[in-house]
């Protein structure tokens, strides 16, 4: 039996991820808010694809909080020997600028910076599986960041949509260089647009907006697909660095190698950020 790793499976695309793979014979550990919903769809899920209630962790943790993200890290490694697939699937898009209890910018923390401490931390448990699988759950809207090193928190003139590019390209951009400094340890780094579904990634904007919105959307089920593929398809053992349009591989990435110099400045920032916390070496 599989162990796979999910942050934020409460709900929408990770709900659905988490069925998906127990269905498969996989034990799930979800990462989510501590609440009344998390434990709900814990309850759900065993209830819903009739697997042991040793199948179903879950550990709480606010991923806008290092420390809390460090004790979940650690509470993991205490339980399992292995991770054999981490699915990096929480996100926030806030209309206005928030901070996270750390002080961070909040798309930034938890979309970006989170998916870094957390996949670090977790590294010796996936080093000891034979064919670790990390998927970094992106979206189409990268193309559309207008990154800002000197400003990568939106002190000044915060705008949600590009915040919320930018934090999905940093995270693309955190993909491809994982996968060029571990990819001998066998252990693949992926990126997917799962395709634009209904979740609570949205839940700020008005109802009106997401009822209308929601006649344009794919179901969560449909947007798990993708994800639970990259997770488990035998034919995409090895294939590493890449970024997945729901099941095209999108190729080439970027189109010359400006990309890089941008990447070491954001990389210089995340090691600061995270100093003291799980971050990979160079």
């Amino acid at each position: 039996m599989n162990t796979a790793v999910i942050t934020g499976s409460s709900s929408g695309i990770g709900f659905a991820t988490a069925k998906g793979l127990l269905s498969q014979s996989n034990r799930i550990v979800m990462i989510c808010r501590e609440g009344a919903k998390s434990r709900s769809a814990q309850e759900l899920l065993i209830e819903s694809t009739g697997c042991s209630k040793e199948s179903v962790d879950l550990i709480f943790a606010d991923l806008g909080s290092r420390d809390e993200i460090q004790s979940a890290i650690e509470e993991i490694t205490n339980r399992y020997d292995q991770i054999d697939v981490l699915i990096n699937n929480a996100a926030v898009l806030r209309t206005k600028r928030h901070e996270t209890t750390d002080g961070l910018e909040m798309n930034f923390a938890v979309n970006y910076l989170a998916i870094v401490q957390l996949t670090s931390g977790l590294l010796p448990l996936l080093k000891k599986a034979p064919e670790a699988r990390v998927i970094n759950v992106g979206s189409e809207i990268y193309k559309q960041a207008k990154i800002d090193v000197g400003d990568l928190q939106w002190q000044t003139k915060y705008k949600s949509s590009i915040a919320y590019a930018n934090s999905k390209l940093m995270g693309l951009y955190y993909t491809v260089r994982a996968s060029q400094r571990f990819s001998h340890e066998g252990i693949s780094f992926n990126n997917v647009h799962p395709g634009v579904a209904s979740t609570d990634v949205s839940r700020e904007y008005p109802k009106i907006v997401n009822r209308i919105l929601s006649l344009f959307l794919e179901s969560s089920i449909a947007a798990a697909r993708p994800v639970i593929n990259l997770a488990t398809s035998p034919e995409l053992k090895g294939v590493t660095g890449s970024y997945f349009n729901k099941d095209k591989k999108i190729e080439p990435l970027f189109k010359n190698d400006e990309w890089t110099t941008q990447a070491d400045e954001i990389w210089r920032e995340t090691q600061r950020l995270l100093e003291g916390y799980s971050c990979l070496p160079e």
